[in-house]
């Protein structure tokens, strides 16, 4: 309040120096505007684009896409049934899950489509095959395990890479959004020039 007081003052003072005062002010303005969406920004950024690290019953791994759906086949995996049913309702759905986590865009999972297509082959068996293949199927979730396990370090690389190009493309908004505020700023300051402008006519004119 008190460097506003004291801009004010001299504007009053000094009415040449108005038209500087102002274009400083508005620069200050859009100054500390885009300081302050700078610090937002990076803070945001680094809170959103980290993706955290999961486990998958003893596998720590990046919670890239495709890790939820691997999560939830675990958890359909561990639920009892004997049943024929429900060993056919739980097959497509772990069979639905790891091909979800298969078809991410990345090729970390790509491996799990092996144990999807043993569901495939034994959901479209029928009697006594069928019965065998259900049980081979359900039988390899350890199996699932260890693959994961392989597949750390890759899910590691990839979380990272995509964390480094989304960061990028953050920096690349704050500093689209940098111009547009300094573009504004050199509007505002346009505008108030024509203002002052046509006040400074209007005194020419009673003075003459």
């Amino acid at each position: 309040r008190g460097v506003s007081l004291s801009l004010c003052c001299s504007c009053l003072l000094y009415p040449q120096l108005s038209k500087s005062v102002a274009m400083a002010a508005l620069f200050l303005r859009g100054l500390l505007v885009f300081l302050f969406a700078q610090a937002c920004l990076s803070e945001e950024a680094a809170k959103e684009f980290t993706f955290p690290t999961v486990d998958l019953e003893g596998v720590s791994i990046r919670g890239i896409l495709g890790v939820d759906e691997l999560l939830i086949v675990l958890n359909k995996w561990k639920q009892e049934g004997t049943e024929l049913e429900q060993k056919k309702e739980k097959c497509q759905e772990i069979y639905d899950g790891l091909t979800k986590a298969a078809d991410a865009p990345h090729d970390v999972f790509n491996g799990v489509r092996l144990f999807a297509t043993l569901c495939k082959k034994a959901l479209d068996a029928e009697g006594d095959a069928q019965v065998k293949a259900l049980d081979i199927a359900l039988g390899k979730r350890e199996y699932l395990l260890k693959a994961l396990k392989r597949v750390v370090e890759k899910a590691e690389t990839v979380a990272e890479q995509m964390e480094t190009n989304m960061k990028q493309m953050a920096e690349m908004e704050k500093a689209k959004a940098a111009q547009a505020a300094a573009a504004g700023a050199a509007g505002d300051s346009d505008d108030e020039d024509i203002d002052m402008d046509d006040d400074e006519d209007e005194d020419l004119d009673e003075e003459i």
